[in-house]
């Protein structure tokens, strides 16, 4: 067995000792691919950890029925249909997640904690009487989780982290005065990263025998296409029945697997991200009052695993630690509730307040990325009125602007290891908000 490059912590392996470093490869090869195959578990359902519109965060992410600001891109594609000239969106949030793990194992609780900037961007046109033109980017898509590398459970987690930006742009067509459809395709750029640790013996170049634990660790991203569609239909002035589809997309990916003291490999990767089916409803019981609520149904169960392949050559004694692995992802079908209610102080200034419950989909909790049942609280406030000139008092277009605060508290869940039982839980907060412009008005017609 030949090596061009050999770290000093490794030794001499060609010698006397590479027939017993052989045998303790393949022994902690096979252990730690074991433990990998039936312990490590990349949920997916927590993903969608913020909102990706400001105004739609205030109402907790019930907007599908009343999608009028821009950002009804993302949220349902036909609600630009109702919008008229230019109209222009961005949105930015802080989010700071944090999660806790305790046991009689542990110790004192271990805390992973993140925090996350993050902007989403819309664009609308009217291209002629009843079709407009929409286009987003945005990131519905993000995790990361930290855990200290010697902490109980590094074999299946030291840190994962998800980034995904999707670009989506649409059509919508207003087939009446009131109702209206829209579809696009989604351009989606992800990047997935995941280490843990893995048991690993030699004999250094005194021939001292060394047992330690090694990070393995992947890094790859890759692309895809999707696509989505929804209707919008405003029964009544004050009454709007909205629905989207999304549908799934399996994202092929390439880069590094990685392994402590040995050379990278190049690796493949394949993962895939869920259908959504959401169907809203907006009532205004009085001219003041208005309230959202959504119902969405996740097909998480159709998802099964991740999978990373090495790229190898079939004489590489080494390919024993740079085995195959497949991430588990026992998915079940979920649905998540939203609801959201306006106050409006006058014509252009609204209070706001949402409410969301999250089901966990796993059916085995695991620290990749925890899955626990979420109760989602939002408040804030907008302003949705005319933008004047500081120079000469001229009106030159609408202004929009959002501001809202999110707390979001779990279930605590507990979950069985070889070592005993550890219990989960989890909590973050988001600030965000959102700025637009509209040359004709940021309220279609219809709209309350």
């Amino acid at each position: 067995m030949k090596f061009d490059k050999v770290d000093d912590k490794m030794g001499v392996l060609n010698g006397i000792n590479g027939g017993e470093f052989i045998m303790a490869k393949k022994k902690t090869a096979f252990i730690g691919f074991f433990l990998t195959m039936s312990w490590c578990f990349l949920p997916a359902s927590d993903f969608h950890l913020f909102e990706c519109g400001g105004k739609a965060g205030t109402y907790g992410g019930a907007f599908v029925a009343r999608a009028d600001d821009p950002s009804a891109v993302y949220y349902n594609p036909a609600g630009i249909a109702f919008f008229e000239g230019i109209n222009i969106k961005l949105n930015l949030l802080y989010g700071n997640l944090g999660h806790a793990v305790e046991g009689e194992t542990v110790g004192s609780p271990v805390r992973s904690r993140s925090r996350q900037f993050r902007g989403s961007y819309y664009f609308s046109f009217q291209l002629l009487n009843g079709i407009s033109f929409g286009m987003g980017m945005f990131a519905p898509y993000v995790f990361e989780s930290k855990w200290p590398q010697d902490w109980e459970d590094s074999l299946r987690c030291v840190r994962s982290k998800l980034t995904s930006t999707t670009i989506r742009p649409v059509l919508a067509f207003r087939i009446s005065d009131r109702f209206a459809f829209g579809l696009g395709p989604d351009f989606i750029f992800s990047g997935l990263e995941w280490a843990h640790t893995l048991p690993f013996s030699y004999y250094n170049y005194k021939g001292e025998f060394i047992e330690e634990d090694i990070l393995k660790s992947f890094d790859v991203s890759g692309n895809a296409v999707s696509f989505s569609a929804g209707f919008l239909f405003h029964i009544s002035e004050r009454f709007h029945v909205g629905g989207k589809y999304q549908h799934k997309t399996t994202i092929k990916s390439k880069g590094l697997y990685k392994l402590s003291y040995f050379p990278s490999r190049n690796a493949t990767s394949q993962i895939t991200l869920p259908s959504e089916v959401l169907l809203g409803f907006m009532l205004s019981p009085h001219r003041k009052i208005s309230l959202q609520l959504d119902f969405q149904w996740t097909g998480w169960g159709a998802i099964e695993s991740w999978d990373i392949i090495p790229e190898l050559e079939e004489t590489e004694s080494i390919s024993l630690y740079f085995l195959p692995e497949r991430v588990l992802l026992e998915g079940k079908d979920n649905w998540t509730v939203k609801a959201g209610v306006e106050y409006h102080l006058n014509s252009v200034i609204s209070l706001r307040a949402g409410y969301s419950r999250h089901q966990n989909w796993q059916n085995v909790l695991n620290p990749v990325f925890p899955s626990l049942n979420r109760n989602v609280f939002s408040v804030g406030f907008g302003y949705d009125g005319p933008m004047w000139s500081p120079t000469d008092k001229r009106q030159i277009g609408f202004f929009s602007f959002d501001l809202y605060f999110q707390a979001v508290f779990s279930n605590r869940r507990a979950t069985s290891t070889s070592a005993g039982d550890l219990y989960y839980d989890s909590d973050y907060w988001v600030l965000g908000m959102g700025i637009g412009w509209s040359n004709k008005g940021t309220f279609p017609k219809g709209t309350p």
